[in-house]
């Protein structure tokens, strides 16, 4: 498993024509869509809970010089081990997978969180928690079975201590008492608004300046009831005056 990784796995389809085309073409779409969802993620993570005003020419090469820079780095030191170091981040991105997905589920059935309209509910809240239970059993497993990664690789190699199975039961139990909690326990009491909220771009700055001037009178002439429009960079917000359509 140390040996065979992105680097090499090709020699595995020699036998089909066009084999390592079809698999660098593979990696190719593999990078192309963890950029992207990446880079949407970042954007909307920067401008609409951080409400930090980069420049994307600025973001793109902070982000990437923060990324990229480690990565070239361990490449120059460790050259021969590049294989393994991969498969032991692609084991502890499976370890850490329900701490996302957990949550998110948790949340997207969650009458509280989500409005009693727009929450999942029947099958698909079903579907939903078994889908995280599967998610946290597997990975559970892979943590304690050769070949996994973890510490089923370590006991195979006959490095296995008393002291490992003391830390490797502590994990697992963590592992499952924060996976079900999460899953099943309750969600704390949050605030959101009836109304719909709508966050606009930075880029779009002259667009919300003609249309606070198209609408100044009519706010002027109902407060109440009239159309609010508050920009989420403007100086006067404050969280709690989102852009509200009534």
């Amino acid at each position: 498993g140390d040996t065979v990784g992105l680097t090499n796995f090709c020699d595995y389809f020699t036998t089909i024509k066009g084999g390592c085309i079809l698999w660098g073409i593979a990696l190719l779409a593999a990078g192309q869509s963890s950029a992207i969802t990446t880079t949407y993620t970042g954007q909307y993570v920067m401008d609409g809970f951080l409400q930090m005003q980069i420049p994307v020419q600025w973001r793109a090469i902070i982000t990437r010089f923060i990324a990229i820079t480690p990565c070239v780095i361990v490449s120059i030191l460790f050259p021969k081990n590049l294989n393994a170091m991969v498969n032991i981040v692609n084991a502890s991105l499976s370890f850490l997978l329900p701490f996302a997905l957990t949550p998110l589920i948790k949340f997207n059935c969650s009458h509280r969180v989500m409005g009693k309209e727009h929450a999942s509910r029947g099958m698909e809240k079903f579907v939903l928690h078994l889908f995280a239970i599967l998610v946290w059993g597997i990975n559970a497993v892979a943590l304690s079975t050769n070949g996994g990664g973890f510490f089923g690789d370590i006991r195979g190699r006959g490095d296995g201590t008393w002291g490992l199975l003391v830390v490797e039961l502590l994990i697992q139990t963590l592992y499952a008492w924060w996976n079900w909690y999460t899953l099943f326990g309750g969600v704390a009491e949050v605030e959101y608004h009836e109304a719909p909220v709508i966050l606009l771009d930075s880029r779009h700055d002259d667009f919300q300046q003609a249309l606070n001037e198209e609408l100044q009178d009519d706010n002027d002439d109902d407060d109440d009831d009239g159309m609010r429009l508050t920009h989420p960079y403007s100086d006067d917000v404050d969280g709690d005056d989102p852009m509200i359509f009534s």
